[in-house]
């Protein structure tokens, strides 16, 4: 990315000056602004935590150069049950969006509640050196997880499926029409699962699978797009 830069990269501690707008907000546009300006000076731009930010679909979702949506806030989840924003995230795959999806903890260490080490990704790759994460994170080659492990997880002969650590439930989202997709859920809570499969229809868009523990913790895959028919 920073090779690829077409302004001077951020200097450390270089404070950013914040874009001020005057009349009428037009929130899609200053996303794409700021989205433009962090690209075009080497960083990797995401989106974060759009619903404790209250802003509408509309302001974001169509923001060009971002590589991933901030799924999971472990801070703005223990502040204001505001962290969760999975459901934006169907909205832009059910768009045609192929955006991929990340966990974090937006840690603060102000000590008014626990941000720390409660939410993160965990990225495939050959080598522990930074050139190499950041490769295989741009491609999605990661797992978001704020507790349970994803050890393999794939379609294979038209079946979705997923290996991971002991769960309460796993969930299998697919798009784009109504009964596509499927849950597997322990009838005991006693219970734990650690396969899940669900067998594509064929038209599926897009499907991704999140592994859920008995304490309501939960690991999410990115999803896998397909050439499945778009809804007209």
């Amino acid at each position: 990315m920073i090779k690829k830069a077409e302004l001077p990269c951020y200097r450390h501690k270089e404070i950013h000056p914040v874009l001020k707008f005057y009349g009428e907000w037009d929130g899609a546009l200053a996303a794409q602004q700021l989205a433009d300006e962090m690209t075009k000076r080497g960083m990797i731009a995401t989106y974060n935590h759009p619903i404790w930010s209250r802003v509408r679909e509309s302001e974001f979702i169509y923001t060009k150069g971002i590589w991933a949506l901030e799924i999971f806030n472990y801070d703005t989840v223990n502040e204001s049950a505001t962290g969760y924003d999975e459901t934006y995230w169907d909205v832009m795959l059910r768009e045609g969006i192929p955006m991929l999806g990340f966990a974090s903890d937006d840690n603060h260490n102000e000590g008014l509640f626990d941000d720390s080490c409660g939410g993160y990704i965990v990225v495939k790759a050959d080598r522990l050196d930074r050139e190499e994460i950041l490769k295989n994170m741009l491609a999605g080659n990661y797992y978001s997880s704020a507790g349970p492990e994803i050890y393999d997880w794939g379609i294979r002969d038209g079946i979705a499926y997923v290996d991971c650590s002991d769960v309460f439930r796993i969930d299998f989202i697919a798009g784009n029409d109504v009964n596509d997709g499927t849950s597997h859920v322990c009838k005991d809570y006693e219970e734990t699962i650690r396969y899940g499969e669900y067998v594509l229809k064929g038209h599926e868009t897009y499907v991704r699978v999140k592994c859920t523990d008995k304490n309501g913790k939960t690991a999410w895959s990115n999803p896998i797009f397909m050439q499945g028919r778009k809804r007209g």
